[in-house]
């Protein structure tokens, strides 16, 4: 998978292969020192033994050599009769057959050694018997039964070391990867490596939490197509109901009689603005949907956006006027180039200023201002109206949000302005938002990066 795994792989097999090694050497140096203890076994002094043998015993020769528990000397004659013994498990006048005594003498083994030294000239012959060195046995077995125990906690300890470091990661990588795929894009993969696993691990993670946005999105997209497709439906049915009920009864031969030209022209009128209002609903609602829709860039022109919001501005100067609004501007002098759709932009500054026209009262202010700092162009409108509850910032800006849904029907608000005024900016680079800190009516900033 990667450099880091196949390093803590080819350390771990090289700790095992050290321990065998070590293993196999102190095996080889254990059996070596236990050769050695029988070389210098087999080193017993026979012609001093004899001598001792002569003049103090059997016995007293035998123990005075290197002989250890098991070791036996027997003293037999041509004949093959044991004449004398010490520790020897036959008793004296015991007597060995021919075939008996040859499979003993000349089948010696490595562990067990007999020697047949004869007396001066005499028909008499000693038989020494060398111990298997048991006790030499046991001591190399223990070592490497020792050695064994140890290569295998050793090995343990290993699987353990490598089930922490790669086993445990990827079964917790492969129960993530069951749950995410089952729908639980809550479930977060836990666990601490080093290697790559660690990168896997935040990797599916990282997507697990993309997965979830994307579904949460796609969710509240369709909860918004819903409630649009809802809003809409309602907000045509009630002048498409009038324009029909109006017409309907003008059409109606017996009872337009009982008409006057008022009553005539009354309804006609009514017919004309509920299809007035309905023909805008269905204008904003296409419009939102075609700047949605489109993914590319906005046909956009180098421009003074100093100058496009002076002129922007100016006209509506008389309609401030006419309601009684207050109004200041500032706007600097010099120019400020930016690369903008002037159409489109100047819907979206149309936009916020007729809502504040439409929604507040007479003798109320709004201000408009304009500054360029830090590489942004900063455009703030702002009112001294109502205001909007601070419950909505965080929606104003989504299709069809109402503040009062009677009324923005009774001001003929379709709830798709500020929307497209958002998509708009957003086109452009830039973003908007309602500064809930402004406490004496509305205010939107709109920025946009300015090079």
């Amino acid at each position: 998978m990667g450099s880091k795994i196949s390093r803590q792989f080819a350390i771990n097999y090289m700790i095992m292969f050290l321990l065998i090694i070590a293993l196999a050497v102190t095996t080889i140096l254990l059996q070596d020192a236990y050769f050695t203890s029988i070389e210098e076994k087999a080193s017993i002094d026979t012609d001093e033994m004899i001598r001792d043998y002569k003049s103090n015993g059997l016995e007293y020769a035998f123990n005075r050599q290197p002989v250890e528990k098991g070791d036996y000397i027997e003293v037999i004659d041509n004949d093959y009769k044991v004449l004398d013994s010490v520790n020897s498990p036959n008793s004296k006048g015991y007597v060995y057959t021919l075939r008996e005594f040859n499979e003993m003498i000349f089948s010696q083994d490595y562990l067990g050694y007999h020697y047949v030294e004869y007396i001066d000239d005499s028909d008499r012959f000693m038989l020494l018997y060398m111990s298997e060195g048991r006790d030499y046995k046991g001591v190399l077995m223990f070592f490497i039964g020792v050695f064994i125990a140890l290569s295998f906690m050793a090995a343990v300890v290993y699987a353990n070391v490598t089930s922490k470091k790669i086993i445990t990661p990827i079964g917790k990588l492969v129960e993530g990867v069951v749950l995410i795929g089952r729908g639980d894009y809550d479930f977060d993969i836990k666990f601490d490596s080093s290697n790559e696993l660690e990168i896997l691990k935040d990797s599916i993670n990282s997507m697990s939490k993309k997965i979830k946005q994307e579904i949460g999105l796609r969710e509240k997209s369709e909860s918004n197509r819903k409630k649009l497709i809802l809003n809409i439906s309602h907000d045509v049915k009630t002048p498409l109901t009038n324009i029909i009920g109006y017409s309907q009864t003008l059409i109606d031969s017996n009872e337009i009689k009982e008409f006057n030209c008022e009553d005539v022209q009354r309804a006609l009128e009514i017919i004309n603005s509920n299809g007035v209002l309905a023909n805008k609903l269905i204008q904003e609602l296409f419009e939102l949907s075609h700047i949605e829709m489109d993914e590319g860039p906005i046909k956009t022109e180098k421009a003074d956006i100093c100058e496009l919001m002076r002129i922007k501005l100016i006209q509506y100067v008389n309609e401030f006027e006419d309601n009684g609004i207050d109004y200041s501007f500032d706007i600097p002098d010099g120019p400020v180039i930016l690369d903008v759709n002037k159409i489109k932009f100047e819907r979206a500054i149309d936009n916020i200023i007729q809502n504040s026209m439409k929604y507040n009262k007479r003798d109320f202010s709004i201000d408009v201002s304009m500054k360029s700092e830090n590489s942004k162009v900063i455009i703030a409108i702002s009112d001294t109206g109502v205001g909007i509850p601070k419950e909505y910032n965080s929606i104003i800006f989504e299709p069809m949000v109402r503040v009062e849904n009677s009324r923005n029907r009774e001001f003929g608000g379709s709830g798709l302005g500020l929307s497209i005024t958002r998509h708009i900016i957003e086109k452009h680079g830039g973003t908007i938002s309602l500064d809930s800190a402004y406490e004496s009516g509305c205010r939107f900033v709109i920025e946009i990066d300015h090079f």
